[in-house]
């Protein structure tokens, strides 16, 4: 293959990719969530949107980190080309939130949901306060922060792609 169809085939996979991760985000945050938070209510939910959230992350660092390389590779290891800036931005979110913020939030909804014996089925206010409205609602609103960081990234890297 020429070089040419090398770069336009790194980048219909670097495309993909990243659409897929602001979808997937916007899905798991602002629509799977909400709906089974309803369905559940809180007692049963919380226990498994923990799972599923340390899934997530877990996810989301190896399909950030393929949008990074593929874009560091197609742009011929130009680290400050605009595009390759902002899905490296989605990639540090993606690694502030994995490794320091969801830890920390899990670890507090966890004493929280424990403490705290109400079956609310308030969507708002779970997505606003987390698990209370106490400790971890500055948690809950961070983890949300850095993902909005992480789908900015990735749709200001498609807009610039």
């Amino acid at each position: 293959m020429s070089p040419s169809v090398d770069r336009d085939l790194l980048q219909l996979l670097e495309l993909m990719v990243s659409s897929g991760i602001a979808f997937i985000s916007i899905w798991f945050f602002f629509i799977q969530s909400p709906s089974l938070f309803k369905r559940l209510g809180r007692q049963k939910f919380v226990p498994i949107m923990m799972h599923l959230t340390k899934l997530f992350f877990k996810v989301m660092v190896v399909l950030n980190a393929t949008v990074s390389v593929l874009s560091i590779v197609r742009s011929r290891l130009v680290f400050h080309e605009p595009s390759t800036v902002a899905a490296l931005f989605a990639m540090v979110s993606t690694l502030i939130n994995m490794f320091i913020v969801v830890p920390r939030a899990l670890a507090a909804g966890k004493r929280s949901f424990m403490d705290k014996d109400d079956n609310t089925t308030s969507v708002q206010d779970f997505a606003i306060d987390g698990a209370s409205k106490s400790g971890t609602k500055f948690l809950h609103q961070t983890v949300v922060a850095f993902v909005l960081g992480m789908v900015g990234g990735q749709v200001i890297h498609l807009l610039l792609m």
